[in-house]
């Protein structure tokens, strides 16, 4: 058994020697000892890399089949800036060749595709895109050295620290106030007819001579009664000469450059013999300084006219000195000044509230926004218009609507008065503003005929910050088959 086992090996050595030694077979020995080395690498990387390759194709799927995806090509898209997106589809890129007659193979450049059309490449060094750079002078050069605008993201419209054109400020009106005056009629002293007193109540008198300043009740014959509000009025008296009198009162006001003070009076003379053309002045005051002033004679009227006088000044460095307002009987020929009815405003600009009218139009033909009381007549919102006397009822019935307003400020009430009907007919339509105190600020009254259409404007100034706009039908000539509309009422400002 052993013999056979050596000549069964030698005579492989042998074979083994022989092939080695030709050429042929050299080259084979060479070409299968590299395939068994690459084998062998082969297995010892892919048993090294085992885990690493299964994790690598697990995030490969993840990527693929995520909701975002992910590349190293897409790090060199030109994306463009946030504020040019809009409404973009989504980027894609264009598997294309940029020029057709060129060969895939070389260095082709990538087109981007947004929303169906290219966009440019990224500027170049030293250039900009116009389109997605909003300072870029559009040439190709360096940017414009200061942006368009200011703050963290630019823009027009400026940003946290300014530049850019500043949004419009809304529009300011000016607005009326009252300024609050103690005994301004003279009504305080409780006196019978042709009495008078010495000094009045809540006003400061000054003399220079001889004078007299009080309130007197004045008889019918005295002076024009229908002009004196209530029963009293002030009376400054002197003798003449360089005698002078003076009444004033100094208010809560306090004095504002922005605003504009004014003061109105009614000032005349009485029907007796010491009474005839006598002259005034008026003053207004910042502290002690005159901000307004103006003169006159009354001209022997026998009656109160109403003077006005305006503060022209506007000066910062009085800021916060009380409003005085002062009337004067100066030097001259002496007698009775009477004095009525005073009253001051302020004027500021303000941003003035432009109310809305709840359903102005009826468009719905609803009752919404409205407080209706048909009273003796009937009132039906049809048409799209609120109709009153309807239904053959008598002329009556108020539509009424609250609205808030800025106290002071100018408003105008507007809408349409119509008849509407086959029947033949005059109708009225009276139109209210009322206070928040009930008080009318202004009324009209507007008469329609057979299928007539007017317009209605009624002004007016509020003294409170809600209003009462109130519409009713105090006459109709004939309700049969005829109805008074009313339509697109709106408050504005003048």
């Amino acid at each position: 058994m052993t013999g056979c086992r050596i000549a069964i090996g030698r005579t492989a050595l042998n074979r083994l020697r022989r092939f080695s030694a030709a050429e042929e077979g050299v080259a084979t020995i060479d070409w299968v000892l590299i395939c068994c080395g690459a084998t062998a690498a082969g297995a010892v990387a892919l048993n090294m890399g085992k885990d690493t390759f299964t994790q690598y194709s697990s995030n490969m799927r993840s990527e693929v089949q995520g909701s975002y995806f992910q590349a190293p090509w897409a790090d060199q898209l030109a994306i463009p800036q946030p504020e040019l997106w809009g409404e973009q589809a989504a980027i894609m890129p264009n598997a294309e060749r940029p020029d057709t007659e060129t060969p895939w193979g070389g260095n082709e450049t990538l087109t981007v595709v947004a929303n169906g059309g290219p966009l440019d490449p990224p500027p170049t060094e030293g250039g900009c895109d116009p389109e997605t750079t909003p300072d870029c002078t559009g040439d190709g050069g360096t940017p414009t050295e200061e942006p368009t605008g200011g703050g963290d993201t630019g823009g027009d419209t400026g940003g946290d620290t300014g530049g850019g054109t500043p949004p419009e400020p809304p529009p300011l009106f000016p607005v009326r106030a009252d300024m609050p005056m103690l005994n301004a009629g003279f009504e305080e002293a409780q006196l019978m007819n042709g009495l008078w007193t010495m000094g009045i109540p809540q006003w400061t008198a000054s003399y220079v001579g001889e004078g007299l300043v009080g309130d007197f009740n004045p008889m019918w014959w005295s002076i024009d009664k229908s002009t004196v509000t209530g029963q009293n009025v002030g009376v400054l008296y002197h003798d003449g000469g360089t005698n002078s009198t003076a009444l004033s009162q100094t208010l809560d006001a306090v004095y504002d450059a922005g605003a504009t003070y004014e003061f109105s009076v009614d000032i005349g003379d009485g029907s007796y013999s010491y009474s005839l053309d006598q002259p005034y002045v008026l003053n207004i005051y910042a502290g002690s300084t005159v901000i307004g002033t103006t003169s006159g004679s009354t001209g022997d009227i026998n009656r109160l006219e109403t003077v006005t006088v305006t503060a022209t000044v506007s000066d910062p460095a009085l800021n916060g000195a009380p409003i005085r307002f002062e009337i004067v009987n100066p030097p001259g020929p002496g007698g009775d000044l009477i004095v009525d009815n005073i009253r001051g405003t302020v004027t500021t600009l303000e941003e003035a509230i432009v109310p809305t009218v709840v359903n102005g139009d009826f468009a719905s033909n609803t009752g919404t926004g409205w407080h209706l009381n048909s009273g003796t007549g009937q009132i039906v919102i049809y048409a799209q218009a609120l109709g009153f006397n309807a239904w053959d009822r008598p002329a009556g019935g108020v539509a009424s609507q609250v609205v808030t307003v800025t106290p002071g400020a100018d408003y105008v009430l507007t809408a349409d008065v119509f008849e509407f009907g086959s029947g033949v007919a005059s109708h009225a339509l009276q139109a209210t503003v009322l206070s928040a105190t009930g008080a009318t600020l202004a009324q009209t009254t507007v008469t329609v005929e057979d299928g007539q259409l007017l317009p209605l404007e009624l002004p007016f100034v509020s003294t409170t910050e809600q209003v009462t706009l109130q519409f009713t039908n105090p006459w109709s000539s004939w309700t049969a088959a005829t109805d008074v509309m009313l339509d697109n009422v709106a408050v504005s400002r003048p």
